[in-house]
């Protein structure tokens, strides 16, 4: 899921942690993202020119129920999108054309057309020495993030000189 990147600087008698975070990794379909107020585009079909709003719904259930959070028009180019907390969203968009006529007919036939998480929380790196051993340093660290998956090539990447 999120991707952390660690360098460690170990030096004889110590070393420092640098720490970058990329929140906007991709991963299996889901978006990160470390904001709670983003905007979401779309491009309306030009073939679909009897269109004359757009409807987006958001899930926090993952598609159980829907909730209606903003409403465009054919021509504009985004949605906007603002939320009180962190958490996993799905959002999909229903079309209304100039008969009143909707598609996807109900909020029950929706599906998915995105899906975000929104994770404004960093994580967090703690790294401790060990004893030396023959001239050898170590070193210890624990990594937690609501969202790190440690099954990613290079979601954890250690580096040493």
């Amino acid at each position: 899921m999120r991707k952390l990147a660690v360098l460690l600087v170990c030096l004889l008698s110590g070393g420092f942690v640098w720490l970058d975070a990329e929140a906007n990794e991709p991963t299996a379909g889901v978006i990160f993202f470390q904001h709670r107020h983003f905007n979401i585009p779309f491009r309306n079909d030009q073939k679909a020119a009897n269109v004359t709003q757009l409807r987006l719904y958001v899930s926090t259930d993952q598609g159980r129920t829907w909730a209606f959070t903003a409403a465009a028009a054919p021509d504009s180019k985004q949605f906007r999108f603002d939320t009180p907390q962190d958490g996993y969203f799905w959002f999909a968009v229903q079309t209304v054309d100039n008969q009143g006529k909707l598609f996807p007919p109900s909020q029950e036939d929706l599906r998915p057309n995105l899906k975000v998480i929104v994770d404004t929380v960093p994580p967090t790196v703690q790294v401790q020495a060990l004893p030396t051993r023959n001239g050898e340093v170590g070193v210890s660290w624990t990594v937690k993030d609501d969202n790190l998956d440690l099954a990613l090539p290079d979601s954890v990447r250690v580096e040493y000189r």
